[in-house]
């Protein structure tokens, strides 16, 4: 048997700083790319502060992590704290982040160009979720009290947003969302102790792209009894 057993081992750190070595910048979010073939080595995004930086684990190098792509944003205030990976209909890699400022920008990878900012929360945003059935899918969680659901085709551009979860939902920020693998359940977690199931209509619905999104004022299942502080997973 291996002397470390089946326990994973640190193959490597990398200090990411800033492109100022002087500068140190707090991370608060990491992904991996999901959509990563098989035998290829695998990408993540990590966000802190202005700064996204897209890095490639080299499996067959000395040098164990390179940076792939750094984004600096043009927000002294975007204070970035969530980052989901999507994918573009031509299959470029798109980056999803968000943080202090209720926008949510969408970036290519490959061009390293902003793809579009989603506007519509009231105030800054906590936590992002791709719909696992498809990319085109995700979902936010804000402090002001509500989720969103956007469309990420280009063909709902004008009007993004397909779902709105609010009313009865949560009376404090919303900290954390998560999807069900099925794409039509999330789950959503707030500074009011509120644990929340949603049901996600089948998307996209006949009000996806328009000016009247699909409302959600109920959840389908809430309770407050699993914590009793703040729920953020």
């Amino acid at each position: 048997m291996h002397p470390q057993g089946d326990l994973p081992s640190l193959r490597a750190s990398v200090r990411l700083g800033g492109k100022d070595s002087n500068i140190a910048t707090p991370w608060y979010d990491v992904k991996f790319y999901p959509y990563t073939p098989a035998g290829v080595d695998p990408v993540f995004a990590v966000v802190g502060d202005r700064d996204t930086v897209v890095c490639r684990c080299v499996l067959e190098k000395d040098k164990a992590i390179e940076v792939i792509r750094w984004f600096k944003d043009d927000d002294e205030n975007a204070s970035l704290n969530s980052v989901e990976w999507s994918q573009s209909h031509s299959g470029d890699p798109l980056v999803c982040i968000a943080g202090g400022v209720p926008k949510i920008k969408i970036l290519n990878v490959r061009t390293g160009e902003l793809v579009t900012t989603l506007t519509g929360h009231g105030a800054l945003i906590n936590d992002l979720a791709i719909s696992p059935v498809s990319p085109r899918i995700l979902a936010s969680g804000s402090m002001d009290h509500s989720i969103r659901i956007w469309s990420l085709d280009p063909a709902h551009a004008k009007s993004p947003t397909a779902v709105k979860c609010g009313g009865e939902g949560h009376k404090e920020g919303v900290l954390t969302v998560a999807f069900h693998r099925t794409g039509r359940y999330l789950l959503s977690g707030g500074m009011d102790t509120i644990v929340n199931l949603w049901v996600i209509p089948e998307l996209p619905d006949e009000n996806t792209g328009t000016d009247k999104p699909t409302l959600i004022h109920y959840p389908h299942f809430s309770t407050t009894e699993i914590h009793t502080d703040f729920v953020d997973w």
